[in-house]
């Protein structure tokens, strides 16, 4: 009863270029030579060209189509997602039963709602002179584990608030990758993380086939993190899952927040 929605532009060649990204990513981690990080940066370039080319034509493939009913029907479903009321937001109830006056009172209100009040909090800063704690971030934030996370980020993604992309990443990985590493070594030792990368830039979107979008549970987030800060919680996922095994411990009945899980692995449950 259920059917998997069909990506258009995901063609057998893009599948397959994934897959040669996917096995490259594996040898490299089992072999850190300089030939197969080549390759491991060779195949991703690939992959994002291809990506990119493939959605192109998908949506010019639509676009010159529109003369048929089927293709006419999604652009105007397509419009219709950008153009509604839902997706703008009003009022919404507060916790005493009133509404908010004011844009921002709403936006207060739904920020709130979710993620929660600020209870940041000061952590215990580890000392340096702490060898094992020393010795570990050395190990989470190697100059070779960091070369990999940085192979594997996406040319063109969106920014966070700091404005650094991942191109200026990419483009300038030989001179940043020792800075990068003793900064990302120094907050995981002193428990902090920068400023800058605690802001994010999120919008709100109004849930499809609501009854009522006065409620804050009818909207949900979209948030761009710095990806600076994304790159060093790729590494320390790297740790929990390789090194740690984390997921080998998870119960067989937890989809969320998992490789290779979803929604849909529980509904064939």
């Amino acid at each position: 009863w259920y059917q998997r929605r069909v990506r258009a532009w995901l063609t057998e060649k893009l599948r397959s270029s994934k897959n040669i990204v996917t096995n490259r990513l594996k040898i490299y981690r089992k072999n850190k030579s300089s030939r197969n990080r080549e390759l491991l940066k060779e195949a991703n370039k690939t992959f994002d060209k291809r990506l990119k080319k493939s959605k192109k034509r998908s949506w010019r493939n639509l676009t010159e189509e529109a003369d048929s009913l089927p293709a006419a029907a999604r652009m105007n479903k397509i419009i219709k997602t950008t153009n509604t009321p839902t997706n703008r937001l009003n009022s919404v109830y507060k916790d005493d039963g009133t509404l908010t006056n004011t844009p921002e009172e709403t936006l207060a209100e739904l920020t709130v709602t979710h993620f929660g009040k600020d209870s940041a909090t000061t952590p215990e800063a580890l000392t340096t002179s702490d060898t094992e704690k020393t010795t570990l971030a050395n190990k989470i934030f190697s100059v070779d584990r960091l070369t990999v996370a940085i192979s594997t980020l996406k040319p063109g993604k969106a920014t966070g608030p700091d404005m650094v992309s991942a191109n200026m990443i990419i483009k300038s990985e030989d001179n940043l990758t020792l800075l990068l590493q003793k900064i990302y070594k120094s907050s995981y030792i002193l428990q902090y993380i920068p400023l800058i990368w605690r802001k994010s830039r999120g919008i709100f979107l109004a849930k499809h086939g609501k009854d009522n979008y006065n409620h804050r549970k009818s909207f949900r987030t979209i948030t761009l993190a710095p990806i600076l800060l994304k790159l060093q919680e790729k590494l320390i996922l790297w740790n929990l899952e390789t090194d740690l095994k984390i997921p080998e411990t998870l119960k067989s009945t937890q989809y969320g927040f998992r490789k290779g899980f979803s929604t849909e692995s529980a509904l064939h449950k």
